[in-house]
């Protein structure tokens, strides 16, 4: 452990580790309503702009990779599946949403979401909220919320970014972007290409063998305009084709495709009426895959997801807020053998924020799910930011969540449902300070602390779902700094998570120490550089530690236009973040982005 800890340290770090954060930079995932970062009592971490243009294989997973408290698990490159664990809860127990909509899969076994297919192209923002806030994005937020936001249009007039990317293993990363905004209106949409050959993932007796080749295409959008009487309108939705090859966890060289075609929609209104401020929205997603094997032939899948929302605010003198609201959500799960399977939860929810003086605010978040299959399930949050100087916030919260069984889980064919199982139930607590050095310099240190029960396993034996007896917990330490050397930025996370407490197997299995690092520098006054590792140490399974460095070179052909150089796996490091199946080796990838 030792030896890689000092490693790390002597190659230093990643410009994919969380943004520094100014005092009065705006979040919008902690609360229902946008707020400033320093008066929030939960723990959030916010990937910027830059953290995304330097992930490993242009991918959104890699970029989270480097915050405190994830875990990834890629089964393979560009394209294969990939999941997200936070605070060590899985991927099922994490939220996630991209321009507010959740984008989970309800025709999974479990509703969660694959990072495999989701690049960096277009992303603007993402926030990861941790701990159970069921209180706040009901089912699934057992663990926390990734919430992504897409580029919106924040410049007057109309404006052009592109980016094209070549390299290893045949891969080209194409993206062009284009967005307009005037005094009431604006307009974002984004269309991006990832095409590779790919690499060997799963080794050992059960692999083809054959490099896995993906391509995807995608389009995002997103607009509003505000009308005369106050009224504002907008949209946010994407759309996606994607195909390529995988490799499967069972049988012998089998050969296997699979293809997929992603579409969402949200619309909202916004208005006030008196002294409530009212938005009204309505969503549609749909997750339509098909999974082509040389053994078992094909197998197609299509989740639909539909919900209606309502949320009101209103300020109950100069210290008080109050939001409330309702929604109704109807998940689908079809496949190709004629099973079709609904789930409908209905939610009631409240929000009171209250500042007893300018260096205290409160949060405390109700909500009210139903099901049929259930009843209800009722979560709440209370959260705390305390700033007893202007450059040290303490911030506190507790929570409650739950997951409610998914519809393959409840009903799934050939006897494997359970319609007997109820929600799992979950609360957490962290506490964090965090000690600003100037603007650009911070040091921040969260211990957490998780605890489930009612997890829904599954039986190997009988081949069905059951409830699993017995409680789940997850503690730890995440610690966080920023700090310049000269002109240098060095950024470190590193997370202690103590899994020792588990009633079940479908928790994820989580290093016991992760450690990631970036060193990021001008070099002349053009040319910048970067250095990064990523370590995980004493990891569960048997399966070994790893350090995996990263460096990348920019030049500033213009003070718009930048050409750089990435190289991956700087060491051509052996190692798995998924059993059996390979990371990709020392991989180099050059570019050119502009924006004008």
């Amino acid at each position: 452990m030792r030896f890689l800890l000092l490693s790390a340290l002597a190659v230093a770090p990643v410009a994919a580790t969380a943004q520094s954060f100014d005092l009065g930079e705006i979040v919008v995932s902690p609360n229902l309503e946008p707020t400033a970062l320093n008066k929030v009592g939960a723990t959030v971490d916010v990937v910027g702009t830059t953290a995304l243009q330097d992930a490993a294989q242009g991918s959104v997973v890699n970029a989270l990779a480097y915050q405190p408290g994830i875990t990834i698990t890629p089964k393979g490159g560009v394209g294969q599946q990939a999941y997200v664990s936070v605070r060590g809860a899985p991927s099922f127990d994490v939220a996630v949403l991209v321009d507010g909509i959740d984008v989970t899969d309800p025709s999974g076994p479990q509703v969660s979401f694959d990072f495999g297919h989701l690049g960096t192209a277009g992303i603007q923002s993402i926030e990861v909220l941790k701990g159970s806030q069921s209180a706040l994005y009901g089912s699934s937020a057992v663990g926390g919320v990734i919430d992504i936001t897409s580029r919106h249009a924040t410049e007057d007039g109309v404006h052009y970014y592109t980016a094209a990317e070549v390299g290893s293993h045949k891969t080209a990363n194409l993206s062009f972007a284009t967005t307009v905004k005037t005094k009431d209106s604006d307009l974002a949409v984004t269309l991006s290409h990832t095409g590779t050959s790919g690499t060997v993932g799963l080794t050992g007796a059960t692999s083809n063998g054959l490099d896995d080749g993906y391509w995807s295409n995608r389009i995002a959008m997103n607009g509003s305009h505000t009308f005369a009487n106050g009224v504002k309108l907008g949209f946010a939705g994407f759309a996606e084709a994607n195909h390529g090859e995988y490799d499967p966890a069972a049988g012998t060289a089998v050969t296997a495709a699979q293809k997929g075609d992603t579409a969402a929609l949200r619309v909202y209104a916004e208005f006030t009426t008196g002294a409530v401020e009212n938005t009204i929205s309505a969503t549609v997603f749909r997750n339509a895959r098909d999974y082509d094997r040389s053994d078992y032939g094909l197998y197609a899948l299509t989740g639909t997801r539909q919900k209606l929302a309502y949320q009101g605010a209103i300020s109950l003198g100069a210290k008080t807020r109050l939001v409330f609201g309702a929604d109704a959500t109807r998940e689908t799960y079809a496949d190709n053998y004629g099973t079709t399977i609904d789930r409908r939860i209905q939610g009631v929810f409240s929000e009171l924020s209250y500042s007893p003086t300018d260096k205290v605010d409160l949060t405390a978040s109700l909500r009210d799910d139903h099901q049929t299959a259930f009843g209800n399930a009722v979560t709440g949050r209370l959260a705390v930011a305390w700033r007893p100087s202007a450059d040290v916030t303490v911030r506190a919260s507790a929570g409650t969540g739950f997951r409610a069984p998914s519809p393959y889980e409840l009903y799934a064919p050939y006897g494997t449902g359970n319609p007997n199982l109820t929600p799992e139930k979950s609360q957490s607590l962290d506490f964090g300070v965090e000690k600003r050095f100037g603007a650009d310099s911070y040091l921040r240190a969260t211990a957490f602390w998780l605890q489930a029960h009612n997890l829904i396993d599954f039986d190997n034996t009988t081949y069905a779902y059951f409830q699993a007896p017995g409680t789940s917990r997850r503690q730890g330490i995440e610690l966080e700094g920023q700090t310049k050397l000269g002109a240098a930025t060095l950024t470190a996370a590193y997370t202690y998570t103590d899994s020792a407490a588990s009633a079940t197997t479908s928790w994820a299995a989580v290093p016991r120490h992760a450690l990631a690092l970036t060193l990021s520098a001008p070099l002349t006054a053009k040319l910048t550089g970067s250095l990064s590792s990523l370590s995980g140490i004493a990891r569960p399974n048997g399966m070994a530690d790893y350090t995996v460095v990263g460096a990348g070179l920019g030049y500033a052909l213009t003070d718009r236009v930048e050409a750089y150089l990435r190289v991956e796996n700087l060491f051509n490091a052996k190692y798995q973040l998924v059993q059996n199946y390979a990371a990709a080796g020392r991989s180099v990838y050059v570019g050119i982005r502009a924006d004008f």
